[in-house]
């Protein structure tokens, strides 16, 4: 059922010095070595898994403002996940299991 969000077109050539030059959608990446252009690769992967699993749990992250999105945040940041399900349930005036899913998917992204 769930769609996939689409992968980056990656363009791989090689300049006249001997070095690589990559492009990312179009975006040229400059000064880069192979090495770190595979760890960039690898952190948009991990980016795009995390996309997807936001999207799959059916989040609704536009329920809050920019400042409560960030109180609940904090409260993750902290350890503090119970104080944010409790806060989360009151801003988005949700249930309980939906609250508790919500900071569940919220510390896995940060």
């Amino acid at each position: 059922m769930s769609k996939n969000i689409p992968k980056p077109i990656v363009r791989i050539g090689h300049i006249k010095d001997g070095s690589l030059s990559y492009e990312i959608d179009g975006n040229k990446v400059k000064n880069m070595n192979p090495t770190q252009f595979t760890n960039l690769i690898a952190e948009l992967t991990n980016v795009r898994r995390k996309l997807v699993h936001m999207r799959d749990r059916n989040a609704n992250y536009d329920v809050l403002t920019e400042r409560q999105y960030k109180e609940v945040e904090e409260l993750v940041k902290d350890g503090l996940s119970l104080k944010a399900v409790k806060l989360y349930k009151e801003y988005a005036d949700v249930g309980l299991k939906d609250a508790k899913d919500f900071v569940d998917n919220l510390r896995q992204i940060i």
